[in-house]
């Protein structure tokens, strides 16, 4: 026997025990590519190691809901549309930025500000549908509508239309209710509406310009920003339907403030609620656009990450609530999705793309 033909037998050997650790694993189930069933090993494989077992194919689409959870984000990636604008789809990937995928694909309209239902089964985004303004153009410019999805982007259907501006979906924890931001009025507000499409309530009803909403873990409060002072502000409201409720029909005077002080010349804006209870924002006080965190009452507000780079909000915690999305742009001309230690350290680039991947949302993994 060469010792040719003996390498060869070697290498044979190692490779069988190689996919036999890979792909079977006692208890272990593995994820391949091939056109199969869930749960269907591919038929050439299964001929040449029929005792590789246990083995369970896991469709692509299952991987991108990863025990990292699932990110969507808003992303320019498809290109242009039809008519030559720029093409904003709702795209999903794994909590480690892999097996990115389109979730919608309006080659018309545009889709904007993905969130995540706390379980991570449906996803709320405003889509643009309709050439509102008349400039030959569907794009983010025009009215918005709030839609909502099963988390692999089937069974989209609107909440609401465009007669109105409707932007900015929030769920509450609980699942049944939306807030987002609208234009019914001179200014914008925040409105609440259940998930089906019913029960459409105001929660402000100001002089203000009330945006960017966000439910706090407990459902008992919205956070929203707001221009009550002449500089953008974070304003906390308790949500509709609670016993703490100021006015069911909606806040016509100053709310409470969270970053208001004596002498501010700066804009906080973008908050967003952390697992934990702590708000997390954007702050100009350092003179760029910081990420900032503080207690729910406003208390011990401090930045985190560097005062020297742009981060923008908001974005949601990791389901462990250990780690922080944001987008900006580090070193390159495009927007890129990055996450960040609760501390502002270990900032890594999830993106990985040319194209402007900007506001982003995190569910955690679902259980079958």
């Amino acid at each position: 026997m060469s010792k040719k033909t003996v390498a060869l037998g070697c290498l044979g050997v190692l490779a069988v025990l190689l996919a036999w650790v890979v792909l079977a694993a006692p208890g272990t189930a593995r994820a391949v590519d091939a056109p199969v069933g869930e749960g269907e090993a591919p038929a050439a494989l299964a001929a040449v190691y029929p005792t590789l077992t246990p083995y369970v194919y896991i469709p692509l689409i299952e991987r991108c809901f990863s025990e990292q959870g699932t990110i969507a984000f808003e992303t320019n990636r498809a290109g242009v549309k039809i008519d030559g604008s720029k093409n904003y789809d709702i795209w999903v990937m794994s909590g480690d930025g892999f097996c990115a995928r389109s979730l919608t694909n309006d080659p018309h309209g545009d889709e904007t500000t993905p969130a995540w239902s706390t379980d991570g089964t449906k996803l709320a985004y405003t889509a643009y549908t309709s050439d509102t303004n008349s400039d030959g153009q569907i794009t983010y410019r025009d009215r918005g509508s709030i839609w909502v999805a099963d988390r692999d982007g089937s069974g989209a259907a609107a909440l609401t239309d465009t007669s109105t501006n409707d932007q900015w979906p929030t769920w509450s924890p609980d699942g049944t209710r939306i807030a987002f931001q609208t234009w019914r009025g001179d200014n914008a507000d925040i409105y609440v509406i259940n998930a089906d499409g019913s029960g459409l309530v105001p929660l402000t009803e100001s002089v203000a310009a009330d945006r960017h909403p966000s439910w706090s873990p407990d459902g008992s409060k919205i956070i929203f920003t707001s221009n009550w002072s002449g500089y953008l502000d974070i304003y906390v409201l308790p949500a509709p339907g609670t016993q703490a409720q100021v006015n069911a029909d909606g806040y016509s005077s100053t709310p409470p403030c969270l970053t208001c002080f004596e002498g501010k010349v700066y804009d906080d804006y973008y908050a967003d609620w952390l697992p934990d209870g702590r708000i997390i924002f954007n702050s100009g006080r350092e003179g760029k656009m910081g990420a900032f965190v503080m207690n729910a009452d406003g208390s011990n507000q401090h930045i985190i990450g560097s005062t020297t780079q742009n981060y923008t909000l908001p974005s949601a915690a990791s389901p462990d609530g250990n780690r922080i999305l944001f987008y900006a742009r580090r070193g390159g001309s495009s927007k890129q999705i990055f996450t960040m230690n609760i501390d502002g350290s270990n900032e890594t680039n999830l993106s990985r793309s040319t194209s402007d991947d900007e506001f982003c949302d995190w569910a955690p993994a679902v259980k079958e």
